[in-house]
């Protein structure tokens, strides 16, 4: 128990010090080679915190004091990390679009950024009987977590499918969007915690295939997000697989294989989800009409988009804007 007298590295403590109960901060601060932006909330029984992260270079390693008094759930939007939770597992890698849920008290964690530029990552700080309240009242299945909770033993459980679901992208993107009146934004963030959860657990609770695809390295991991990358930096005119497998360094059976087994689709798919969520939010947060939003994501007809769009996401476009 040695290492729990050092609350200065405990980041709850950090964060609770810092946070106004029920208002939304910012803080920043520039340390080791990263460039850090924290935006936290801290309602009745949560802490929500996003962390954006910017790196010119390669960062040492840092670690802080896990608090045995909260679990946390997180979600990678962007960026890569190695983790390694002392007594549970070592250089881990949490790769972008993948999430999870964490209890190891009393523990170091020690994490290390992948490459450098841009890491964005949105955990929500429960305390335990809090989280065990809600494990017993609605997930059966985690009754073995539930137990782990009690006696205060440490788990991991991340979700199969190395993909954000768009339930879960919707929630994140609109995150800080709250009501001005303080007991309004008091409820939409309880509000918005409850739905992110429900997400986050029936992703869990959905078995994987028997996977008898390749095995895959870190570095293959690495390659195929950086896939995902130039494919959202190609919107208009997605690059083709030959291109796409060179560019990443990968043969074409592995990076089609590895899209299938990562990210639950083929590359196609994928490429086409991705145009479409980019829709959904020109949509939303900009005035173009719907053949500019079309034309801007490569299609060459607006009906294409609109049949599209709507077979993704079960609405046509027109009607998220009324």
């Amino acid at each position: 128990m040695a290492i729990r007298k050092d609350h200065k590295r405990d980041i709850i403590n950090l964060l609770l010090q810092g946070a106004t109960p029920f208002e939304k901060q910012t803080f920043e601060s520039s340390f080791e080679k990263r460039n850090i932006s924290l935006q936290i909330y801290h309602g009745k029984d949560f802490i929500i915190m996003e962390s954006n992260t910017f790196t010119h270079s390669e960062t040492p390693a840092w670690s802080h004091y896990n608090s045995p008094d909260w679990i946390e759930f997180s979600f990678m939007l962007k960026g890569n990390v190695y983790q390694s939770q002392s007594g549970l597992f070592n250089d881990y890698l949490l790769s972008e679009g993948s999430h999870h849920f964490l209890f190891n008290p009393d523990a170091t964690e020690e994490n290390r950024l992948i490459g450098n530029g841009n890491y964005n990552i949105i955990s929500i700080y429960m305390p335990v009987n809090k989280a065990l309240s809600l494990f017993n009242a609605y997930l059966p299945e985690w009754e073995h977590y539930s137990q782990q909770l009690q006696r205060y033993q440490p788990f991991f459980q991340e979700a199969p499918q190395k993909r954000l679901s768009p339930h879960i992208t919707r929630i994140l993107r609109h995150l800080w969007d709250a009501p001005a009146q303080e007991k309004l934004k008091s409820l939409y963030y309880e509000s918005l915690v409850n739905e992110l959860f429900c997400w986050q657990w029936e992703a869990m609770l959905v078995k994987p295939e028997k996977c008898i695809g390749i095995k895959l390295r870190d570095a293959d991991i690495e390659k195929l997000h950086h896939a995902t990358h130039l494919l959202s930096n190609a919107l208009q005119e997605p690059p083709s697989l030959e291109w796409l497998a060179k560019a990443c360094q990968l043969n074409e059976y592995k990076l089609k294989a590895g899209f299938k087994q990562i990210f639950g689709t083929t590359v196609s798919n994928y490429a086409q989800g991705i145009r479409l969520e980019k829709a959904q939010q020109l949509i939303r947060d900009t005035d173009m009409t719907m053949s500019e939003i079309a034309y801007d994501l490569g299609y060459a007809h607006s009906q294409h988009f609109q049949r599209a769009f709507k077979q993704k996401f079960g609405v046509t476009p027109n009607s998220l804007r009324g």
